[in-house]
């Protein structure tokens, strides 16, 4: 029966607002369609790139896809260390797959991004790296669609 409970909760009690007020859970809710743009050291940050990330999210599980024009990447873990200031981090690790009309250097790779949450914001920013073989990394920007 607490498995029952448990469950509830994990997927719909721990995003009630007042809950949040209360601080009983920290954990935001980021579920949902994130859009925005990246800049990337691979054009030396000349442009933004658009961005489309959907998160999916319970209580205890959260998952990552990004797409941009030439690629989508998932991720394979991730974690959210709530802090004091008002400011949450996402940390997630993922994997890169490119479509098959991307440019011919850009090849499967892994990677790191690093997002940060601002409650009065409502916003996602932060910076990626990609893993060996790709070397580049950049700025994320984005808010929810």
């Amino acid at each position: 029966m607490s498995g029952v409970f448990f469950r509830i909760f994990d997927v719909y009690v721990w995003k009630w607002s007042l809950l949040h007020t209360l601080g009983v859970v920290k954990t935001p809710d980021l579920n949902g369609q994130w859009r925005g743009h990246l800049r990337t050291s691979y054009d030396e940050h000349s442009k933004d790139h658009q961005v489309n990330l959907t998160i999916n999210q319970s209580w205890t599980r959260i998952e990552f896809l990004l797409r941009t024009k030439s690629s989508r990447s998932h991720s394979l873990i991730a974690g959210i260390l709530t802090k004091s200031l008002g400011c949450t981090q996402i940390v997630y690790q993922y994997q890169n797959d490119p479509h098959g009309d991307a440019v011919s250097t850009m090849n499967a790779h892994y990677g790191t991004t690093i997002l940060n949450f601002d409650l009065k914001k409502t916003q996602l920013e932060g910076e990626y790296y990609s893993g060996r073989g790709r070397n580049n990394y950049g700025t994320i920007t984005l808010e929810r669609s």
